[in-house]
């Protein structure tokens, strides 16, 4: 019997899904002499299933991007999706105002926010909040545009109740 239970433990046991911000851009769509000019953000995240026998299914997702920790930058919604095994990217776009940079780069947070449904073989289901934190993206701005350094990964926490059904 305890032979049995352990495959069970393991197959069933659920990790967390892996997010990485793949990219981020910025072009400056006009200059207008003054601070404040139209920018074009583009953010690309990667997720990954990390799991055999389970499958997500994300509620839309909040995007926030802010400057500073505090300075809201954009705010977007990612539209829900599923996603059973190897990688989903996601992509976010938005033209917003934006204060040209003092310098050669800008530091920015990009956060997640939404629900997700984890569904496994074995029937054990679980609806949760999903908080994911890309902390500390810098992109590097030149004459070509705009970039980020190097792919980061990201922090994700999950909450919620258990739900067996």
């Amino acid at each position: 019997m305890i032979i049995l239970f352990i495959p069970i433990l393991y197959f069933s046991s659920i990790n967390n899904p892996i997010f990485r911000l793949e990219s981020a851009s910025i072009s400056f769509l006009n200059e207008s002499g003054c601070n404040l000019t139209m920018a074009r953000w583009n953010i690309g995240i990667l997720t990954k299933n990390p799991n055999k026998l389970t499958m997500f299914q994300y509620s839309d997702l909040n995007v926030v991007v802010s400057q500073y920790n505090t300075e809201y930058i954009i705010g977007l919604k990612i539209l829900g999706f599923n996603s059973t095994k190897g990688e989903t990217l996601l992509n976010a776009t938005a033209v917003v105002p934006f204060a040209s940079p003092d310098g050669s780069h800008v530091n920015i947070d990009v956060n997640l926010q939404g629900r997700v449904f984890f569904d496994n073989f074995f029937g054990f289901n679980e609806h949760r909040i999903i908080t994911v934190l890309c902390n500390g993206v810098r992109i590097d701005f030149s004459n070509e545009g705009s970039m980020v350094r190097a792919q980061k990964k990201c922090s994700v926490m999950t909450t919620g109740d258990f739900d067996y059904c």
